[in-house]
């Protein structure tokens, strides 16, 4: 009896030392289901306070940055015949409207996204008062009312080069020396359908020329003079210790 009773004692521990961990195994597991179902369901309450924004669809109303793959794809020509349809036609609106809000004097399509042969361009009294005299003359600046290109084709009259620092809403925050066409000759369709020419020199040349490049999916950082490029708030940056 004293043997069958050690033996039994024996058996009760053994089987206590692998019920007693499994036990213990499934109760984690347990807390860690329940600790896991709370950590999500709080994370769906933190998300839903501040859900995820989609990405917007074109013609947006900001202007594509360098890096976009659109700014490197060369646009394509628009149906003359469907120039008055609602859907290029809010693309000339928005680009006329992005770019008058952002003081620029030139856009084109692929800025804000769009992947056709449009841009638009104007150089008011406002941008004028922005050089001096000196400046306006040497830089030939000349007023241009507002002017919207479909399909436009570029021809050099003038085979002078003249450099001069240039800009870009989409290289956000820089510029560079550019050479740049005296003067050229543009053929092109307004926003109505009514085929034009428009033969130019000076500064409105350097606008057009920029703009054209854009719709071939070039950017003026493949023509500048690598050396001047420069953030234009660079003095600042300075002033403040930090960007």
């Amino acid at each position: 009896m004293l043997l069958l009773g050690k033996m039994q004692f024996l058996f009760a521990n053994s089987v206590k030392s692998i019920v007693k961990p499994r036990i213990r195994y499934c109760f984690e597991q347990n807390n860690y289901l329940k600790t896991w179902k709370i950590t999500n369901k709080f994370l769906e309450f933190y998300q839903s306070l501040w859900p995820m924004k989609t990405p917007k669809k074109p013609p947006y109303h900001h202007v594509c940055q360098i890096g976009d793959p659109i700014l490197r794809t060369a646009a394509l020509q628009v149906d003359i015949n469907k120039i008055n349809n609602m859907e290029i036609q809010t693309v000339i609106s928005t680009m006329k409207s992005v770019m008058q809000s952002s003081g620029a004097v030139g856009l084109s399509a692929p800025q804000i996204g769009c992947r056709v042969q449009v841009f638009c361009m104007e150089f008011t009294p406002w941008h004028m008062n922005n050089y001096t005299s000196l400046m306006q003359e040497h830089r030939e600046l000349k007023l241009v009312p507002l002017r919207v290109f479909v399909n436009p084709k570029l021809t050099v009259v003038n085979n002078n080069v003249v450099i001069f620092n240039e800009g870009c809403l989409s290289v956000c925050g820089f510029s560079a020396d550019v050479p740049r066409y005296q003067e050229v000759e543009v053929t092109a369709y307004d926003e109505t359908g009514k085929a034009f020419v428009w033969r130019v020199s000076g500064w409105p040349a350097r606008i057009v020329q920029h703009e054209m490049d854009h719709l071939r999916g070039k950017m003026y950082t493949d023509f500048m003079q690598g050396k001047t490029f420069q953030y234009d708030e660079w003095h600042r940056v300075n002033i403040r210790g930090k960007l």
